[in-house]
C-alpha cells in the first residue's frame, strides 16, 4: 500500500484500535462491507485481550468483489488465528536476558510497522462519524498501547513547529500543509499522532527511552518474549533508531512521498505445519466450541503426537492412519472410545485440508474403527424412580454435604430432569432471567416457561455465553404442574430476591468440561448408594424416560422434538419454519405422568407477607 497526502486503500488495521463498524452484511465469518469495500474481522481470544490490547482485529480486503474478498479473508483469518495460537501457547512468556541481533531486528521492524499501520488507519479509516468521542477514546488509552500515546491538544501547527525544530528539517515551501487532503477529524487525529511521534523520537535521541521501551515491550509480548530491558539498553537504542525512522516516514508521507507499510513476517511453510497448529486454528474458527468437545480433541491430539512423534502434516500417509487406528484399539477397551479419538484427529485433518489448504487432502479419510451397535439407554422404571426419590433428600429436603452436589440444586435438578427432559448441563447453566411467562391474546392464560438458550444475561456485564449441544437445543419448556406444586416457582422467586443471577448458584464445574460435570459425578454416587447401579441408569436416562412417556401418551413427535431440543426430521421447511406455540408445548408436557410416583412438597413455603 502506498500512502500520500490523499487517502488511499489500507493494507492493515492494527489490533490496538478497533473503530466502530457497521453491522456485518455477509454470512461469511467476519466478512463485512463499508462503503462497498469488503473488510475482515477476526475475534481475539479472551485470554489474549490483555496481551494484544484489543478484542478484535480488522483489515481492509481492498476489493468490492465478494468472491475475491472471501479468498483474501480466508488467508488473513488463517494467518491471524495462527498468530493467536502461537500467543496462546506462549502465554507464559519466555524470559530473555540478552537479546540476539536478529531479535532486536525483529522488534525494531515491528515497532516501525505498528507506527505506519496506525497512520494508515488515520488516513484511510477515519470517517467523520468517529468525531471527538473516538479521538477522546484514543487519548484516554482505551484503544491499546499506540492509542495511549495520542494527546488531544496537539494541532497541525504543533506538527509544523516540531518540523521546524527537527534535527532533520525538510526543504518545504512556506505555505506547505503537511496534512492536506485529510478531513477535519483526520487532521486532528493525525496531527496529534504525528506530533507525539516526533516528540518521542526527539526524546529518545536525547536519552529518554521510556516510550521506546513501552513500544518495544508491547512488540516483544506479541512475540512471546519477556525482555529484561535493564540489561538490554543497547537494544532499546537500536529500536529507538527504528522509531526515529518511522517518524521520518510520517514526515515523508506528509510531503506526498509514497511510503510502503512493511508486511508482517510470513507464516511458516505448510510443509512444516503440525496438527497442533491446526488444532489452534480449528478451536478459534468458531465463536462457540463446547468446552468438553475442545478437551476431547485436545486429548486426541496428544495421542496423535504420541504415536506419530508430532510429524509434519505433509509427511502423513494412509498406511500410517491404519497403524494409528490399530494402536488406538489396543489402548482402549471400548472400540467406540478408540473410534471417537480417531474421528477427532480426522476432523482436524479435514480442517487442515479443506479450510486451511495446508495439505491437498486428508490422507486418513478412509480409516475407521469398527464399533458395535450403539447401546440403547432403557428408561427409568417407576419402581426405580420410587427408590431414588424415597431418599431423605426428596422426603425431608435433607441436602447432601458434597460440594459437587450444588446445594439446593441436588434437590431440584433430578426433579427438573424428570419433568422437562432437559440435559443436565442445560439445567446447570440456567439463569434467573430464563424463567418467564407467556402472555398473549392467542394463549390461554399465563404459561410459566423455562428458556434454554446460549445468550448471556443482558443485565450481567460479565455473563458469558452458555454452551449448548446443538442449535436445536435452544428452546422454551413450559413448567409441568408437578414442578409448580413442588414449589419451583417459589424457588425461582427466592433466587431473584437474593440477587442471584444463576438459578443454581452453588453448582460448580471444571473450566475445561461441561457445566454438569461435578453434579453428574455426585448423582452417579448418589443413585448407586440407593442400590441403583444398573449400567446407563444415569441422569441422561431421565431424558430418555421423558421421551418414552410422551410417546406413550401420544404427544405429537414434532412437539416432543421441540420440548427436548432435538433436531426434527422431515423437509428443510418443516425444520426451519415450523415452531410449536407455548400452548402446544404446555399441552404436550401436561401429558407427562408417572403413575405410582408420589412426591411430597418439602421445599419450604415462602414466608407470609
Amino acid at each position: 500500500m502506498r500512502v500520500s497526502r490523499r487517502p488511499v486503500g489500507q493494507k492493515g488495521v492494527p489490533l490496538s484500535v478497533p473503530p466502530k463498524a457497521k453491522k456485518p452484511m455477509a454470512k461469511e465469518t467476519g466478512l463485512y462491507q463499508r462503503e462497498g469495500v469488503f473488510y475482515v474481522r477476526v475475534m481475539v481470544p479472551k485470554p489474549l485481550h490483555d496481551v494484544l490490547g484489543a478484542k478484535e482485529y480488522r483489515e481492509s480486503l481492498h476489493t468490492r468483489d465478494r468472491s475475491e474478498a472471501k479468498a483474501r479473508a480466508a488467508a488473513i483469518r488463517a494467518a491471524k488465528l495462527a498468530q493467536f495460537e502461537t500467543l496462546r501457547r506462549n502465554r507464559k512468556l519466555t524470559p530473555l536476558d540478552a537479546l540476539k541481533p536478529e531479535q532486536v531486528e525483529a522488534l525494531a521492524a515491528a515497532v516501525r510497522r505498528d507506527v505506519l499501520k496506525f497512520d494508515d488507519l488515520i488516513r484511510i479509516e477515519a470517517p467523520s462519524t468517529w468525531g471527538a468521542s473516538w479521538t477522546a477514546a484514543l487519548a484516554g488509552g482505551k484503544a491499546g498501547a499506540i492509542g495511549k500515546l495520542l494527546p488531544l491538544d496537539t494541532t497541525a501547527q504543533d506538527v509544523l513547529d516540531l518540523l521546524d525544530s527537527s534535527e532533520h528539517p525538510l526543504d518545504t515551501p512556506a505555505d506547505w500543509d503537511p496534512l492536506a487532503g485529510l478531513t477535519p477529524v483526520q487532521r486532528e487525529v493525525a496531527a496529534g499522532y504525528h506530533g507525539r511521534l516526533l516528540t518521542e523520537a526527539q526524546a529518545a535521541v536525547a536519552g529518554d527511552l521510556s516510550k521506546v521501551r513501552a513500544r518495544a515491550d508491547h512488540a516483544a509480548r506479541l512475540l512471546g518474549w519477556q525482555v529484561d530491558w535493564a540489561a538490554n539498553r543497547s537494544a532499546l537504542q537500536a529500536i529507538a533508531g527504528s522509531l526515529h525512522a518511522a517518524a521520518s516516514d510520517l514526515l515523508r508521507r506528509n510531503r506526498g512521498e509514497p511510503v510502503e507499510t512493511p508486511a508482517a513476517p510470513q507464516q511458516a511453510s505448510p510443509s512444516v505445519a503440525k496438527l497442533r497448529d491446526v488444532f489452534g486454528l480449528w478451536e478459534g474458527a468458531e465463536l462457540k466450541r463446547p468446552r468438553n468437545t475442545v478437551e476431547k480433541y485436545r486429548r486426541s491430539l496428544e495421542l496423535f503426537e504420541e504415536f506419530t512423534g508430532n510429524a509434519p502434516l505433509a509427511s502423513l500417509r494412509t498406511a500410517q492412519g491404519f497403524e494409528f487406528s490399530t494402536w488406538l484399539r489396543s489402548k482402549f477397551d471400548s472400540p467406540k472410545t478408540a473410534n471417537d479419538r480417531l474421528t477427532a484427529v480426522k476432523t482436524l485433518l479435514n480442517f487442515a485440508a479443506q479450510r486451511l489448504e495446508l495439505i491437498p487432502r486428508n490422507p486418513w479419510q478412509g480409516v475407521s474403527i469398527a464399533t458395535s451397535k450403539r447401546a440403547v439407554r432403557r428408561p427409568w422404571t417407576v419402581e426405580e424412580l420410587e427408590t431414588l426419590f424415597a431418599a431423605p433428600l426428596f422426603t425431608d429436603f435433607r441436602l447432601p454435604d458434597s460440594t459437587k452436589a450444588g446445594g439446593e440444586a441436588a434437590y431440584w435438578l433430578p426433579i427438573l430432569g424428570l419433568f422437562t427432559g432437559a440435559r443436565l448441563s442445560e439445567l446447570c447453566q440456567l439463569r434467573t432471567v430464563d424463567f418467564e411467562r407467556a402472555d398473549s391474546a392467542t394463549e390461554a392464560g399465563s404459561i410459566p416457561l423455562l428458556r434454554i438458550t446460549e445468550a448471556p444475561d443482558p443485565e450481567e456485564e460479565d455473563d458469558a455465553p452458555r454452551s449448548l449441544k446443538t442449535d436445536a437445543a435452544q428452546r422454551i419448556v413450559p413448567l409441568h404442574p408437578e414442578l409448580i406444586r413442588l414449589g419451583f416457582l417459589d424457588y425461582c422467586a427466592a433466587r431473584k430476591a437474593a440477587g442471584d443471577s444463576r438459578l443454581f448458584p452453588d453448582v460448580r464445574s471444571p473450566e475445561s468440561d461441561t457445566a454438569g460435570k461435578y453434579v453428574s459425578e455426585w448423582f452417579g454416587k448418589f443413585r448407586k448408594a440407593r442400590g441403583l447401579s444398573r449400567r446407563y441408569l444415569d441422569f441422561h436416562a431421565l431424558r430418555h424416560t421423558v421421551r418414552t412417556r410422551l410417546v406413550d401418551a401420544h404427544a405429537p413427535e414434532p412437539t416432543i422434538d421441540a420440548l427436548l431440543g432435538h433436531e426434527g426430521g422431515g423437509s428443510t421447511g418443516r425444520r426451519v419454519y415450523t415452531h410449536a406455540s407455548p400452548s402446544a408445548l404446555r399441552d404436550a408436557i401436561q401429558r407427562l405422568s408417572y403413575p405410582g410416583l408420589n412426591l411430597p412438597r418439602v421445599y419450604p413455603q415462602p414466608a407470609a407477607a
